[in-house]
Parts: C-alpha cells; sequence; structure tokens
C-alpha cells in the first residue's frame, strides 16, 4: 500500500510540476539521497526527489472488527485494518539555488490545492487506497539539520509532508461465521 501511494503521488506532482513549468522531461522521481555507502545518488540531479524518512502507525484504533461476506453466504472475520502515516521529504537538488525555489514554491501550491485526495477526487487512486491526506510537518532548524546529516548529504530547499491514512490489510481470514436469518426459526406451542 506504501509504495502504490507514494508513486501515485510522484505521478501526480510531476504531472503538476510540468504543466506549470512546460517541461517536457519528468522532474520528480522517489529516490534516496544518498547511496548505501554514503554517497549522493547521481540520478536525482536537476531533480525534485521524493524521499520517505519515517513511517508511524496511526494511534486511533478503530472501534469495530471487519468482516467480509463470502459467496457461500459465510461472513468471514480479517484482521483489522491498520493505518499508517508517512513522513516524505521533498528536496529540489536543482543546481541555480532560484530554480530550487521555484519548485518548493510550486510544491507549496500542489498541496495547499490537494489537501487531500480520495476517489472521489481522483478516479485514478489506485484501487488499495481510500484517501490520503496531506499535512506539512513543522519541524525545527535542528531537526532538519539533523535529518539531512543523518541521511549524509548536503542541505538543499526541501519541504516535509505528513501522508495519513495509507491502510495496510493483508484480507486473511480468521474465523468463519454463519449468518443469521431472520423468521427462520419458528417457535411451537406444544
Amino acid at each position: 500500500m506504501i509504495y502504490p501511494a507514494v508513486r501515485f503521488i510522484t505521478e501526480l506532482l510531476n504531472q503538476f510540476m510540468l504543466n506549470r513549468f512546460q517541461l517536457n522531461d519528468e522532474i520528480v522521481c522517489m529516490s534516496n539521497l544518498s547511496s548505501s555507502e554514503g554517497v549522493g545518488t547521481a540520478n536525482i540531479e536537476n531533480k525534485v526527489v521524493l524521499t520517505i524518512i519515517n513511517i508511524e502507525e496511526e494511534t486511533l484504533k478503530p472501534f469495530n472488527v471487519n468482516y467480509k461476506q463470502l459467496s457461500s453466504g459465510e461472513f468471514a472475520k480479517i484482521n483489522t485494518t491498520k493505518k499508517y502515516k508517512l513522513f516524505v521529504m521533498f528536496s529540489c537538488n536543482q543546481k541555480v539555488y532560484s530554480e530550487a525555489l521555484k519548485f518548493v514554491d510550486a510544491i507549496l501550491l500542489f498541496f495547499q490545492q490537494t489537501p487531500y485526495i480520495s476517489i472521489e477526487t481522483n478516479s485514478n487512486l489506485p484501487d488499495s487506497i481510500q484517501k490520503l491526506d496531506f499535512e506539512i510537518e513543522k519541524i525545527n532548524y535542528t531537526a532538519m539539520q539533523n535529518l539531512w546529516n543523518a541521511m549524509g548529504v548536503k542541505y538543499r530547499p526541501s519541504l516535509v509532508y505528513v501522508i495519513r491514512l495509507i491502510g495496510v490489510q493483508s484480507g486473511i481470514e480468521q474465523e468463519f461465521i454463519n449468518p443469521v436469518y431472520k423468521g427462520m426459526a419458528t417457535i411451537s406451542n406444544g
């Protein structure tokens, strides 16, 4: 569920950037900012890079148990859907600083215009996703500096957003329950 969501957001933001700046080549990509050896990634020059920097389980717990009806008429109890929030960084890796700032502005504009995406707002939303909510993450200077140091690269103009409600459901049936039909039982007064 995470990969389809991130790929969808990348494609949507990329289309927005292509239209806004009349670009011919894709500008938004999913990537690490450095390799596992700690060197910068070569294919991200002059790109806007979406990088997942953290994944957390949403702490709001559902109050209902999930059931699905089978073709036999029985109901199967399935595990409760887990909801996650992703913390993603959009870093602008343009050689010219002022160009990077233009892309930062465009990212802000995109998410201001699109605070959430649902099947009602976008029919191309992957089937496994019901809704995505976007909110800019407030990160102070020290935390941002620590984040860039941890990634092993030099700072670039960037924004961090929280994407909420990435649902993960295995669909594995845990228990089967026969349906209860009204009017089937009769009481005899003998």
